[in-house]
């Protein structure tokens, strides 16, 4: 019969046993280690790219507030430039307008007046008499602040929307002038009917303009008499006689 004797002794069993359990520990602590190395490593590269970015960043940020501030400082000049050719080239529009009006001739009505920037007028004048409508063209262009006034046009025309004594007794004038208000019509009444719609244009001196009515200095009209309309006036009284004879000998 057999038998089996052990000479290992208890601790050496002991050791073999725990062997292997140290090599892993060692192991994995090398291994944790090398992942806390590599962990470091990226956090400082991907740290770099950042702070390299945020740099950029900054740099890029100073550039567009300069260029903001130039773009202000160029916008606020700019600004100024424009204010100042804008105030230059401004109609005193009070004393022009109260010189038109005081220009028009008896019995005429301006009832139509729009300003375009920076020197022109485009307005309409209800006249009485035709001839009215050359002397208040030659009236126009005796104003230092004109350059040019024009007359567009001058024509009869038959007004609508005539009220009549007879309508303001049995109340429809209050019709008509609800009526005129609404589509924009011009309402006369029957103690005033004009006879002819002109247009005028001018063109103003705005230099001229700034300088001498910014003070109220207002260039006097020409009188009544004045050459030019007085040979307007003696060609209309011409023209009407030889017509009248003309008429006359046809008869």
């Amino acid at each position: 019969m057999s038998v089996e004797i052990n000479l290992i002794s208890a601790k050496d069993k002991t050791d073999a046993a725990f062997r292997p359990a140290v090599i892993l520990f060692v192991l994995l602590l090398v291994l944790a280690l090398l992942l806390t190395v590599l962990y470091a490593s990226h956090i400082r590269e991907e740290t770099a790219d950042k702070k390299e970015e945020l740099d950029h960043l900054r740099a890029d940020t100073a550039e567009l507030e300069n260029s903001l501030q130039d773009l202000q400082d160029g916008g606020v000049k700019e600004l100024e430039e424009a204010e100042e050719e804008l105030t230059a080239n401004t109609v005193p529009h009070s004393p022009v307008l109260q010189e038109l009006v005081r220009a028009l001739p008896e019995e005429s009505m301006l009832y139509s007046y729009d300003y375009s920037y920076p020197h022109r007028i485009d307005m309409k004048v209800v006249l009485f008499d035709i001839g009215d409508a050359a002397a208040y063209q030659h009236r126009l262009n005796a104003f230092s602040w004109t350059n040019d006034a024009r007359l567009d046009y001058a024509e009869g025309e038959e007004p609508e929307n005539v009220v009549t004594e007879n309508d303001e007794e049995t109340g429809l004038a209050a019709e008509l002038e609800t009526e005129a208000i609404e589509t924009s019509r011009p309402l006369w009444f029957e103690d005033y009917l004009p006879h002819y719609f002109s247009s005028y244009t001018i063109e103003l001196d705005t230099k001229m303009t700034n300088e001498e009515l910014a003070d109220g200095e207002i260039v006097d009209l020409p009188p009544d008499d004045d050459p030019g309309i007085a040979d307007f006036n003696n060609d209309e009284e011409t023209l009407n006689g030889e017509t009248g004879e003309e008429l006359a000998d046809d008869d």
